[in-house]
């Protein structure tokens, strides 16, 4: 009996020992802290002791995650985003899933101090192949067709009203939104033989309606043609045309608390703005020739932002485009200009305006091969508006202060970085008025009434 007991043992740890083997574990892609995110202080969670908690957004196309450790409240699943907020100072916390051995994560591993309250960070986590949940091409189909589509919070390319993803199965949020149309929030579930998807938006007056139609849909009837209020003023100017974007005030949280921003970009604080309108995109060579008769950039071409040009310059074009028009343009202040970079009241927290990846949204010193770029090339940010990082540095109304909390009374600021610059220089809260030369060929304008 002894015998048969040590063999049936024996199998059973090799058993054990090729299951553990054979195990499948997840990957951490990587684990940062995210300044720029403010979803930790805009959706705080307390802990026991009313103290603000951390948050963590693990993101992994898994279902069924499960989380240990410090963990504060439900885990919020946003279909492949999971939202974990863990009390300040937690310096690990344990993740499992039942198709994965669990993982034990230490956040010193990834260069972080415990986690500090009201502070949002991001876990990038990838799940072996045959862990894995099935996907599905999805189809949606926008009128207008500029709409914006936003799946799971993240927004979607859309090319003429028509985008193409790949979702997991399971349940999926998604908006579609675009200036003077009435939103629409939808719940989708990913399933095999997913049906197209077919939005409408209706003008404001309307109801707007979600319709699932067959994989090969009818052709969609066209919108009632009502007056609606239109999301871009056009002015025409000597024959060139450009557009002013309508920006709803309100209050958001300017500058950054980044470690790593500089003392230029601090404290952050609070800054309240009312209703204006700004340049969809930075003013063009066409246009500056149109209203002054000159063009003093150093790149040349019609569609390229206007460069070479000093605060004293832009007063005058200012001026003369307010006599040729009947509009008070002007330079924006710096708030405006941020709350306009940020996206305004549909901000999403992204680092540059529009995006997490600078290559997405502007023209910088890694892909601008040393050049300006005709604007409007780049995707627009969450109100339209293009290139308000990278291309041309764009000049604001307000003096220079070393910090937000210092009086202002320097040089005239700029926003935005240039194609010369990096990462940093081009982030949406950096500002500066010195070591660029007005006549460098990188320094230009974007306008406000």
């Amino acid at each position: 009996m002894k015998s048969i007991a040590r063999i049936f043992f024996s199998i059973l740890t090799l058993l054990i020992a090729a299951t553990t083997a054979n195990a499948q574990k997840l990957t951490v892609e990587s684990m940062t802290m995210e300044p720029m995110d403010l979803s930790a202080s805009k959706y705080s969670r307390a802990d026991l002791n009313g103290k603000a908690c951390a948050l963590v957004k693990v993101q992994i196309p898994l279902e069924g995650m499960v989380f240990e450790g410090n963990v504060m409240g439900d885990v919020e699943n946003k279909a492949g985003e999971y939202w974990v907020y863990l009390t300040a100072g937690t310096k690990f916390f344990k993740i499992k899933h039942r198709s994965v051995t669990p993982l034990f994560l230490t956040f010193a591993d990834y260069g972080l101090e415990p986690l500090s309250a009201r502070t949002t960070y991001v876990l990038r986590l990838a799940a072996p192949a045959s862990a894995a949940q099935p996907t599905e091409e999805v189809i949606f189909k926008l009128t207008p067709a500029e709409a914006i589509l936003m799946v799971d919070e993240e927004e979607r390319e859309v090319v003429n009203g028509t985008a193409k993803i790949s979702l997991t199965h399971g349940s999926h949020k998604c908006n579609i939104f675009y200036p003077g149309y009435k939103a629409i929030s939808d719940e989708i579930v990913v399933k095999k033989g997913m049906a197209k998807r077919i939005y409408e938006l209706e003008p404001k007056s309307g109801v707007a309606s979600a319709v699932s139609v067959a994989v090969t849909p009818a052709p969609t009837p066209a919108l009632v043609q009502t007056p609606v209020e239109k999301p871009f003023e056009t002015f025409t100017v000597n024959g060139v045309s450009f557009e002013m974007v309508r920006v709803e005030g309100g209050s958001f949280m300017m500058g950054s608390d980044d470690p790593d921003a500089y003392d230029r970009e601090k404290p952050m604080h609070s800054e309240t703005v009312a209703t204006f309108h700004i340049g969809r995109t930075e003013v063009t060579q066409d246009l500056w020739q149109a209203v002054m008769g000159t063009n003093p950039s150093y790149f040349r071409g019609g569609n390229l932002p206007v460069e070479r040009v000093s605060w004293d310059d832009c007063q005058t074009f200012c001026e003369r485009l307010s006599q040729l028009t009947g509009r008070q343009f002007r330079l924006p202040t710096e708030a405006e200009w941020e709350y306009a970079a940020r996206g305004g009241n549909r901000s999403r927290g992204y680092k540059y305006s529009g995006s997490n990846d600078l290559d997405n949204v502007g023209w910088n010193k890694d892909n601008s091969d040393k050049t300006t770029h005709p604007v409007g090339t780049k995707r627009a940010n969450e109100l339209g508006i293009y290139d308000m990082n990278g291309n041309v540095w764009e000049w604001t109304s307000d003096p220079f202060s070393f910090n937000y909390s210092l009086p202002r009374s320097g040089e005239k600021v700029y926003r935005g970085g240039g194609w010369c610059d990096d990462t940093t220089y081009c982030r949406l809260t950096n500002r500066s008025d010195y070591g660029i030369v007005p006549f460098s060929g990188i320094l230009g304008l974007r306008l406000v009434f």
